[in-house]
C-alpha cells in the first residue's frame, strides 16, 4: 500500500490550491496541497504545545490529542484530488467533512506520527458536511476524541487542529464567537447548529477538530470561512449524531418541514398587518411538503401563521427551528408548532417527511 501511495504522491511536484466549493460568499476549506514527505519524522514536534496569543493565556495541548488528528488524501483515476484533515472518532472510525472525500473513490490517511492507511467510505451526509472513514489500520497511539454534548458558550477559548496547506499537527487558537448559525450551503438546505469562530482556518482544515481549551472536547467540525475572523464549525453534538447514524445505516434521513419563513423583527419591513414583532412568518410551503393544508402562508390568509414554539419551546429565529427538527425528529414523526393565528396562539400538529 506504501508503494502505492508514494506512486500517487510521486507526480506532484508543485503546490496547487483548490477552492472546492463556494457557500454563501464562503469557501469550504479542502484541497490539494502539496507532496507530502513520507520520510520525515515529525514525532519530536508533537508534544505538548504551548499556546500563548491575545484571546489565550498560558495553557498547552496534549500529545494525546495531536495524535489523533489525521491528514486525509482522496485519489480519483489514479490522481490525487483533495487533502483535509480529520480525527479518530471512536476506536475505528474517522470523522471528516463531505466534501473533503465527496471527489475521491480512493481514501488515504495520514497519521501524525507518517504512519499511512487506506481507509474505505463508511458513510457521507452532504446536508451537514459530515463522514465517516474506516481506515485499515490505526497506531495504538491514536486515541478516540471525546465530543461534547452541549454547546460552548460564547469567548470560550478554543483551539483548531488539522493540515492547512499541508502542514500536519497544525495548530490555531481563538474564541466562539457564535453558536447556534444557520452555515449556508450551496443547496437551498442550510447546516443548523453551526459554530462561528476567530481562529484561523485555511484550506486543508477542513475536517479537522475545533476543541475547547478546558478540557479538549471537540465543540465542532471545522467545516468553511468566510473571510479573515470568520470560520464556522459543524457543531458537535450534531456532528454526533450524523456520525452515530452514518456508521449505523451507511446514511442519514432528514426530516423535512418544507416551508420557507422570515423571521420577525422591529427592522424588518413586512407589508401585511402583523401585531407580532417576533416569531417566524410562514412565507411559502413546498407544494411537496405533507403541511400544505395545515399552515397558512401570505398567499392564504390576509395574515399568515406566525411560528412562535416547537413542542412546547419558545423559537424565534430559523436556527432554532432547523436544529431542532434535525436533532430531535425523524421522517414520519409529527410535531406541535404554536403558530400566532387571527390574534391568539394556536397548536398545529404536522407530519414531517423525508428530504430528497
Amino acid at each position: 500500500m506504501k508503494s502505492k501511495i508514494m506512486q500517487i504522491m510521486a507526480g506532484l511536484t508543485i503546490s496547487v490550491f483548490i477552492l472546492v466549493i463556494s457557500i454563501g460568499g464562503g469557501l469550504y476549506l479542502s484541497g490539494i496541497i502539496s507532496v507530502p514527505d513520507l520520510t520525515s519524522d515529525d514525532s519530536e514536534n508533537i508534544s505538548e504545545v504551548k499556546l500563548v496569543n491575545s484571546t489565550l493565556d498560558s495553557s498547552t495541548l496534549s500529545e494525546e490529542s495531536l495524535l489523533s488528528v489525521v491528514s486525509i488524501y482522496t485519489e480519483e483515476n489514479g490522481e490525487l484530488n483533495s487533502q483535509g484533515s480529520g480525527f479518530l472518532y471512536d476506536d475505528n472510525y474517522i470523522m471528516t467533512n463531505e466534501h473533503v472525500i465527496e471527489s475521491g473513490d480512493t481514501y488515504y490517511v495520514q497519521y501524525n506520527e507518517g504512519e499511512w492507511s487506506e481507509a474505505d467510505l463508511t458513510g457521507a451526509d452532504s446536508h451537514t458536511d459530515i463522514a465517516i472513514l474506516n481506515p485499515h489500520d490505526i497506531p495504538d497511539y491514536a486515541e478516540p476524541l471525546t465530543l461534547r454534548e452541549e454547546l460552548p458558550e460564547r469567548g470560550n477559548p478554543v483551539i483548531a487542529l488539522g493540515s492547512p496547506s499541508d502542514l500536519s499537527g497544525s495548530v490555531t487558537t481563538g474564541i466562539i464567537s457564535g453558536t447556534n448559525r444557520n452555515m449556508h450551503t450551496a443547496s437551498e438546505f442550510t447546516i443548523p447548529d453551526s459554530i462561528q469562530t476567530d481562529a484561523a482556518l485555511n484550506e486543508g482544515n477542513s475536517g479537522g477538530p475545533l476543541m475547547s481549551v478546558d478540557n479538549e472536547d471537540v465543540v465542532g467540525v471545522n467545516t468553511a470561512t468566510e473571510g479573515e475572523n470568520l470560520g464556522f464549525a459543524v457543531s458537535s453534538r450534531l456532528s454526533h449524531i450524523m456520525g452515530q447514524s452514518l456508521i449505523e445505516n451507511g446514511e442519514h434521513e432528514h426530516s423535512y418541514v418544507g416551508i420557507r419563513t422570515i423571521e420577525l423583527s422591529p427592522v424588518v419591513d413586512i407589508d401585511d398587518d402583523i401585531d407580532k414583532e417576533s416569531g417566524l412568518l410562514v412565507e411559502d410551503i413546498a407544494e411537496d411538503s405533507r403541511n400544505l393544508d395545515k399552515l397558512y402562508t401570505r398567499e392564504d390568509a390576509d395574515v399568515p401563521d406566525i411560528i412562535v414554539g416547537i413542542e412546547d419551546k419558545e423559537i424565534t429565529t430559523n436556527e432554532q427551528l432547523t436544529s431542532y427538527i434535525i436533532r430531535n425528529t425523524t421522517p414520519g414523526d409529527t410535531i406541535d408548532l404554536e403558530v400566532y393565528r387571527n390574534g391568539s396562539v394556536q397548536t398545529v400538529t404536522i407530519e414531517l417527511g423525508s428530504r430528497d
